[in-house]
């Protein structure tokens, strides 16, 4: 093979390289659709840790005992809020289960609530450290268990 071809076939082969990283690339950052959407659960469930959070915090580490202290705790941080929103489920339909421990401490492991029903044998739970995972029915029993 001569000089000449080499070179020829040496441009085509980068070429060749260039347009399949090309693709990949594209691929990449295209996935399947870009990034899912957050479900509305999961938005509510991660805002209602983070204001039981702010009032634990701001108790001396004390949580709330009731639903009541806690629903004025954040019409006081956040008068607009939509409370009935903010504690229901958006997938169930049913409002969450929350758990109220008042002057008792709550560790970062703590499951503070989660939907009552879920869907199709799981449910979103919410953790002290605003943590939200959906469980199956043996994940959610373990998580709720160690309360």
């Amino acid at each position: 093979m001569s000089l000449q071809e080499r070179v020829k076939m040496s441009e085509r082969s980068r070429r060749l390289a260039g347009w399949v990283f090309f693709m990949l690339a594209a691929m990449a950052t295209a996935g399947c659709g870009g990034q899912p959407a957050t479900a509305p659960t999961v938005i509510s469930l991660r805002k209602l840790a983070s204001y039981y959070g702010m009032f634990t915090s701001s108790h001396k580490g004390t949580a709330p005992a009731n639903e009541g202290e806690l629903r004025a705790f954040i019409k006081e941080k956040a008068a607009d809020a939509d409370l009935d929103g903010l504690f229901r489920s958006a997938r169930d339909g049913q409002p969450y289960v929350v758990t109220y421990f008042g002057a008792t401490k709550v560790l970062p492991s703590t499951v503070i609530a989660y939907e009552k029903e879920g869907q199709a044998g799981r449910r979103f739970v919410a953790y002290s450290t605003t943590d939200v995972r959906e469980l199956d029915e043996p994940e959610f029993k373990l998580a709720v268990d160690k309360r």
